[in-house]
Protein backbone atom coordinates (compact mmCIF):
# COMPACT_ATOMS: atom_id res chain seq x y z
CA UNK A 1 0.00 0.00 0.00
CA UNK A 2 3.02 2.80 0.97
CA UNK A 3 4.10 1.95 -2.75
CA UNK A 4 1.05 3.38 -4.53
CA UNK A 5 0.24 5.66 -1.97
CA UNK A 6 4.17 7.80 -2.70
CA UNK A 7 3.87 7.26 -6.54
CA UNK A 8 0.24 8.91 -6.69
CA UNK A 9 1.57 11.50 -4.36
CA UNK A 10 4.04 12.20 -7.21
CA UNK A 11 0.89 12.62 -9.94
CA UNK A 12 -0.37 16.07 -10.84
CA UNK A 13 -3.89 16.56 -11.26
CA UNK A 14 -4.99 14.15 -14.12
CA UNK A 15 -8.23 15.16 -15.71
CA UNK A 16 -9.39 10.88 -15.23
CA UNK A 17 -9.32 12.52 -11.49
CA UNK A 18 -10.97 15.36 -12.37
CA UNK A 19 -13.61 13.02 -14.14
CA UNK A 20 -14.14 10.86 -10.69
CA UNK A 21 -15.19 13.98 -8.94
CA UNK A 22 -17.49 15.82 -11.40
CA UNK A 23 -19.49 12.54 -11.58
CA UNK A 24 -19.76 12.36 -7.91
CA UNK A 25 -20.31 15.63 -7.37
CA UNK A 26 -23.50 15.60 -10.10
CA UNK A 27 -24.59 12.23 -9.01
CA UNK A 28 -24.40 12.61 -5.24
CA UNK A 29 -22.83 9.28 -4.28
CA UNK A 30 -20.01 7.29 -4.91
CA UNK A 31 -22.26 3.79 -5.46
CA UNK A 32 -23.73 5.76 -8.66
CA UNK A 33 -20.47 7.14 -9.77
CA UNK A 34 -18.71 3.65 -9.42
CA UNK A 35 -21.42 2.48 -11.24
CA UNK A 36 -21.60 4.94 -13.94
CA UNK A 37 -18.06 5.26 -14.53
CA UNK A 38 -17.17 1.26 -14.59
CA UNK A 39 -14.60 1.36 -11.11
CA UNK A 40 -14.99 0.03 -8.23
CA UNK A 41 -16.06 2.52 -5.05
CA UNK A 42 -12.50 1.91 -3.23
CA UNK A 43 -11.37 3.39 -6.11
CA UNK A 44 -13.34 6.48 -6.31
CA UNK A 45 -12.69 6.97 -2.67
CA UNK A 46 -8.80 7.13 -3.25
CA UNK A 47 -9.14 9.08 -6.51
CA UNK A 48 -11.25 11.57 -4.66
CA UNK A 49 -8.81 11.68 -1.28
CA UNK A 50 -5.42 12.44 -3.90
CA UNK A 51 -7.39 15.61 -5.37
CA UNK A 52 -7.99 16.90 -1.93
CA UNK A 53 -4.63 16.07 -1.07
CA UNK A 54 -3.71 17.89 -3.50
CA UNK A 55 -5.45 21.06 -2.93
CA UNK A 56 -4.92 20.93 0.17
CA UNK A 57 -8.59 21.17 1.24
CA UNK A 58 -11.67 19.34 1.35
CA UNK A 59 -13.54 18.81 -1.50
CA UNK A 60 -17.44 16.84 -0.46
CA UNK A 61 -19.10 16.90 2.44
CA UNK A 62 -19.55 13.69 3.45
CA UNK A 63 -22.63 14.53 6.48
CA UNK A 64 -25.46 13.19 5.00
CA UNK A 65 -27.02 10.92 2.99
CA UNK A 66 -26.52 12.64 -0.63
CA UNK A 67 -22.52 13.86 -1.00
CA UNK A 68 -22.59 17.82 -1.50
CA UNK A 69 -19.79 20.14 -2.59
CA UNK A 70 -17.99 22.22 0.26
CA UNK A 71 -17.28 26.20 -0.85
CA UNK A 72 -13.93 24.98 -2.00
CA UNK A 73 -15.48 21.67 -3.67
CA UNK A 74 -17.73 24.02 -5.79
CA UNK A 75 -14.67 26.39 -7.18
CA UNK A 76 -12.81 23.01 -8.01
CA UNK A 77 -15.84 21.87 -9.56
CA UNK A 78 -16.30 24.89 -11.48
CA UNK A 79 -12.51 24.86 -12.55
CA UNK A 80 -12.57 20.96 -13.50
CA UNK A 81 -15.35 21.11 -15.64
CA UNK A 82 -13.27 23.75 -17.66
CA UNK A 83 -10.57 21.37 -17.83
CA UNK A 84 -12.25 18.73 -19.34
CA UNK A 85 -14.49 21.03 -21.67
CA UNK A 86 -10.91 22.42 -23.07
CA UNK A 87 -9.90 18.68 -23.34
CA UNK A 88 -12.45 17.72 -25.42
CA UNK A 89 -11.73 21.10 -27.58
CA UNK A 90 -8.50 20.18 -28.12
CA UNK A 91 -9.16 16.20 -28.56
CA UNK A 92 -11.88 17.24 -31.55
CA UNK A 93 -9.62 20.06 -33.29
CA UNK A 94 -6.39 17.30 -33.55
CA UNK A 95 -9.40 14.86 -34.73
CA UNK A 96 -9.64 16.78 -38.06
CA UNK A 97 -5.96 16.56 -38.88
CA UNK A 98 -6.83 13.01 -39.09
CA UNK A 99 -5.23 11.07 -42.21
CA UNK A 100 -7.46 11.30 -45.21
CA UNK A 101 -7.54 7.52 -45.80
CA UNK A 102 -8.99 7.07 -42.01
CA UNK A 103 -11.91 5.72 -41.05
CA UNK A 104 -13.64 6.37 -37.21
CA UNK A 105 -16.06 3.66 -35.92
CA UNK A 106 -17.84 3.15 -33.06
CA UNK A 107 -20.73 0.61 -32.18
CA UNK A 108 -22.26 -1.05 -29.25
CA UNK A 109 -21.59 -4.05 -27.73
CA UNK A 110 -24.08 -7.20 -29.38
CA UNK A 111 -22.95 -5.78 -32.59
CA UNK A 112 -19.14 -5.57 -31.77
CA UNK A 113 -18.98 -9.09 -30.70
CA UNK A 114 -21.34 -10.85 -32.87
CA UNK A 115 -20.67 -9.04 -36.34
CA UNK A 116 -17.82 -6.46 -36.17
CA UNK A 117 -14.98 -9.11 -35.91
CA UNK A 118 -16.00 -10.86 -39.68
CA UNK A 119 -17.04 -7.34 -40.95
CA UNK A 120 -13.72 -5.88 -40.53
CA UNK A 121 -11.39 -8.78 -41.33
CA UNK A 122 -13.23 -8.44 -44.66
CA UNK A 123 -13.39 -4.66 -45.18
CA UNK A 124 -9.89 -4.53 -44.49
CA UNK A 125 -8.46 -7.46 -46.71
CA UNK A 126 -10.38 -5.42 -49.69
CA UNK A 127 -9.30 -2.29 -48.49
CA UNK A 128 -6.17 -2.08 -47.95
CA UNK A 129 -5.33 1.57 -48.68
CA UNK A 130 -7.44 2.48 -44.54
CA UNK A 131 -4.32 3.26 -43.20
CA UNK A 132 -6.16 4.60 -40.05
CA UNK A 133 -8.84 2.74 -38.36
CA UNK A 134 -10.17 3.20 -35.01
CA UNK A 135 -13.11 0.90 -33.35
CA UNK A 136 -15.29 2.40 -30.38
CA UNK A 137 -17.32 0.46 -28.36
CA UNK A 138 -19.68 2.12 -26.23
CA UNK A 139 -23.44 3.03 -25.21
CA UNK A 140 -26.09 4.92 -27.49
CA UNK A 141 -26.10 8.08 -26.31
CA UNK A 142 -22.42 8.51 -25.63
CA UNK A 143 -21.88 7.48 -29.40
CA UNK A 144 -25.12 9.50 -30.37
CA UNK A 145 -22.78 12.25 -28.67
CA UNK A 146 -19.28 11.89 -30.44
CA UNK A 147 -21.21 11.67 -33.47
CA UNK A 148 -22.70 14.65 -33.63
CA UNK A 149 -19.04 16.59 -32.54
CA UNK A 150 -17.27 14.59 -34.99
CA UNK A 151 -15.61 12.04 -33.76
CA UNK A 152 -17.08 9.65 -35.58
CA UNK A 153 -18.24 9.19 -39.10
CA UNK A 154 -20.42 5.76 -38.62
CA UNK A 155 -21.67 3.50 -36.21
CA UNK A 156 -24.31 0.81 -35.54
CA UNK A 157 -26.40 0.94 -32.28
CA UNK A 158 -28.67 -1.57 -30.93
CA UNK A 159 -31.34 0.80 -29.19
CA UNK A 160 -35.05 1.40 -27.69
CA UNK A 161 -37.91 1.49 -30.30
CA UNK A 162 -38.50 5.03 -29.52
CA UNK A 163 -34.91 6.38 -30.24
CA UNK A 164 -34.91 9.61 -31.65
CA UNK A 165 -32.62 9.29 -34.76
CA UNK A 166 -34.22 11.90 -37.01
CA UNK A 167 -31.30 14.41 -37.55
CA UNK A 168 -28.58 11.30 -39.09
CA UNK A 169 -28.79 9.42 -42.19
CA UNK A 170 -29.79 5.83 -40.83
CA UNK A 171 -29.81 2.55 -42.60
CA UNK A 172 -32.36 0.42 -40.71
CA UNK A 173 -30.49 -3.21 -40.32
CA UNK A 174 -32.18 -6.54 -38.98
CA UNK A 175 -34.01 -5.87 -35.14
CA UNK A 176 -32.42 -8.14 -32.52
CA UNK A 177 -34.90 -9.72 -29.95
CA UNK A 178 -34.22 -9.27 -25.90
CA UNK A 179 -35.01 -12.32 -23.57
CA UNK A 180 -34.35 -13.69 -19.97
CA UNK A 181 -31.87 -16.12 -20.06
CA UNK A 182 -30.71 -18.86 -17.26
CA UNK A 183 -28.59 -21.78 -16.72
CA UNK A 184 -30.55 -25.45 -16.57
CA UNK A 185 -29.87 -25.49 -12.55
CA UNK A 186 -31.95 -22.21 -12.08
CA UNK A 187 -34.92 -23.86 -11.39
CA UNK A 188 -38.61 -22.44 -11.41
CA UNK A 189 -41.33 -23.40 -9.35
CA UNK A 190 -44.07 -23.20 -12.24
CA UNK A 191 -44.26 -23.70 -15.82
CA UNK A 192 -45.76 -20.56 -16.71
CA UNK A 193 -42.20 -17.85 -15.77
CA UNK A 194 -43.43 -15.36 -14.00
CA UNK A 195 -41.71 -11.86 -12.80
CA UNK A 196 -41.80 -12.93 -9.48
CA UNK A 197 -39.85 -16.09 -9.59
CA UNK A 198 -37.08 -14.16 -11.83
CA UNK A 199 -36.81 -11.89 -8.84
CA UNK A 200 -35.76 -14.32 -6.46
CA UNK A 201 -32.60 -14.33 -8.92
CA UNK A 202 -29.08 -12.52 -9.28
CA UNK A 203 -29.75 -10.04 -11.97
CA UNK A 204 -26.42 -10.40 -14.25
CA UNK A 205 -26.77 -7.00 -16.04
CA UNK A 206 -24.52 -4.31 -18.43
CA UNK A 207 -23.75 -1.48 -17.49
CA UNK A 208 -26.13 1.60 -17.35
CA UNK A 209 -26.75 3.53 -20.05
CA UNK A 210 -26.56 0.51 -22.51
CA UNK A 211 -29.63 -0.28 -24.65
CA UNK A 212 -30.15 -3.74 -23.03
CA UNK A 213 -30.29 -1.97 -19.53
CA UNK A 214 -32.58 0.81 -20.51
CA UNK A 215 -35.31 -1.74 -22.17
CA UNK A 216 -35.53 -3.53 -19.29
CA UNK A 217 -35.57 -1.14 -16.91
CA UNK A 218 -38.08 0.99 -19.30
CA UNK A 219 -40.04 -2.35 -19.46
CA UNK A 220 -40.09 -2.98 -15.20
CA UNK A 221 -41.20 0.88 -14.64
CA UNK A 222 -44.38 0.36 -17.00
CA UNK A 223 -45.61 -2.26 -14.48
CA UNK A 224 -43.81 -0.17 -11.11
CA UNK A 225 -40.82 -2.49 -10.43
CA UNK A 226 -37.22 -2.09 -10.80
CA UNK A 227 -34.00 -3.86 -11.03
CA UNK A 228 -33.67 -3.43 -7.28
CA UNK A 229 -36.67 -5.79 -6.90
CA UNK A 230 -33.76 -8.64 -7.81
CA UNK A 231 -31.81 -10.84 -5.06
CA UNK A 232 -28.51 -9.16 -6.11
CA UNK A 233 -27.62 -7.49 -9.21
CA UNK A 234 -24.15 -7.95 -10.97
CA UNK A 235 -22.92 -5.47 -13.19
CA UNK A 236 -20.60 -6.63 -15.72
CA UNK A 237 -19.52 -4.28 -19.06
CA UNK A 238 -18.17 -7.24 -21.35
CA UNK A 239 -20.76 -9.56 -22.66
CA UNK A 240 -18.53 -12.95 -22.57
CA UNK A 241 -18.23 -12.48 -18.65
CA UNK A 242 -21.94 -12.28 -18.44
CA UNK A 243 -22.54 -15.37 -20.97
CA UNK A 244 -19.69 -16.88 -18.61
CA UNK A 245 -21.33 -15.88 -15.50
CA UNK A 246 -24.97 -17.35 -17.01
CA UNK A 247 -23.25 -20.67 -18.29
CA UNK A 248 -21.83 -21.40 -14.39
CA UNK A 249 -25.53 -20.67 -13.16
CA UNK A 250 -24.65 -17.61 -10.95
CA UNK A 251 -28.15 -15.60 -12.12
CA UNK A 252 -30.23 -14.67 -14.75
CA UNK A 253 -29.66 -12.16 -17.76
CA UNK A 254 -31.67 -10.14 -19.87
CA UNK A 255 -29.84 -10.50 -22.70
CA UNK A 256 -29.93 -10.67 -27.05
CA UNK A 257 -31.36 -13.77 -28.87
CA UNK A 258 -28.25 -13.68 -31.01
CA UNK A 259 -25.86 -14.01 -28.24
CA UNK A 260 -27.01 -17.08 -26.33
CA UNK A 261 -28.43 -18.88 -30.14
CA UNK A 262 -25.64 -21.64 -29.66
CA UNK A 263 -26.06 -21.87 -26.28
CA UNK A 264 -29.60 -22.39 -26.10
CA UNK A 265 -29.74 -24.92 -29.03
CA UNK A 266 -27.07 -27.07 -27.17
CA UNK A 267 -29.28 -27.32 -23.93
CA UNK A 268 -26.66 -25.24 -21.89
CA UNK A 269 -28.95 -22.08 -21.38
CA UNK A 270 -32.52 -21.94 -21.50
CA UNK A 271 -34.57 -18.79 -22.74
CA UNK A 272 -37.72 -16.97 -21.10
CA UNK A 273 -39.96 -14.34 -22.65
CA UNK A 274 -42.74 -12.48 -19.95
CA UNK A 275 -46.46 -11.01 -21.23
CA UNK A 276 -46.52 -7.34 -21.29
CA UNK A 277 -42.97 -6.86 -21.91
CA UNK A 278 -41.20 -5.54 -24.93
CA UNK A 279 -38.73 -8.11 -25.89
CA UNK A 280 -37.35 -6.35 -29.54
CA UNK A 281 -34.89 -3.82 -30.18
CA UNK A 282 -33.74 -1.85 -33.63
CA UNK A 283 -29.93 -2.12 -34.37
CA UNK A 284 -29.42 0.99 -36.81
CA UNK A 285 -26.70 1.80 -39.04
CA UNK A 286 -26.16 5.78 -38.53
CA UNK A 287 -24.40 8.25 -40.16
CA UNK A 288 -23.77 12.16 -39.48
CA UNK A 289 -24.47 13.20 -42.86
CA UNK A 290 -24.13 11.20 -46.48
CA UNK A 291 -21.21 9.46 -46.52
CA UNK A 292 -19.80 10.43 -50.48
CA UNK A 293 -19.59 7.10 -52.47
CA UNK A 294 -15.53 6.74 -52.41
CA UNK A 295 -15.20 7.65 -48.60
CA UNK A 296 -14.39 5.04 -46.24
CA UNK A 297 -16.89 5.25 -44.27
CA UNK A 298 -19.65 4.56 -47.29
CA UNK A 299 -17.48 1.57 -48.45
CA UNK A 300 -17.62 0.27 -44.72
CA UNK A 301 -21.28 0.93 -44.83
CA UNK A 302 -21.61 -1.59 -47.72
CA UNK A 303 -19.40 -4.11 -46.34
CA UNK A 304 -22.31 -3.80 -42.57
CA UNK A 305 -25.03 -3.79 -45.00
CA UNK A 306 -23.99 -6.70 -47.29
CA UNK A 307 -23.39 -9.14 -43.95
CA UNK A 308 -26.90 -9.05 -43.11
Amino acid sequence: MTGVYLKEEAKDMETTYLKTFVEVAQTGSLARAAENLLLTQPTISRQIKFLERQSKNSLLDRSGVTIKLTSTGKLFFEKALRILELEQELNLELFHFRAPNSLYFASTPTFSTLYLPQILSSFIKAHPGVTDLRISIDTPDNIIQNLVSGLFEIAVIEHCLGYDLSDFETIPLPADEMVFAAAPNIEFTAQQKTLEQFFKNTLVCHVKGSCSRILLENNLREIGQTTENFYQTIVVEDLDVTIQLLLDGNGISFISTDLIKSFVESGQLHMFRLPGFIHQRKRTLVLPAPAANFSPAKKFSDFIVGAF
